[in-house]
């Protein structure tokens, strides 16, 4: 779907038609901000290694009170 509403964008922008181009600079915009945090989060892991933690889940109704 990316490459053809891009592709769309461009047709668009060279028949003239409004919005062509900034409709293909978003698609294009879109995908290398997505692509550029994959790059960047792969980095991190690597270079620290990757650590997850999933905290305990208390049934529902059951509270700690504070003191």
């Amino acid at each position: 779907m990316l490459p053809a509403g891009a592709l769309r964008g461009v047709r668009d922008f060279l028949l003239g038609r409004p919005g062509g181009a900034g409709r293909a600079g978003a698609v294009v915009t879109g995908v290398l901000a997505a692509a550029a945090g994959y790059a960047v989060g792969s980095v991190r892991v690597r270079r620290a290694g990757a650590s997850f933690a999933v905290p305990a889940i208390e049934p529902a109704g059951v509270r700690e009170e504070v003191r």
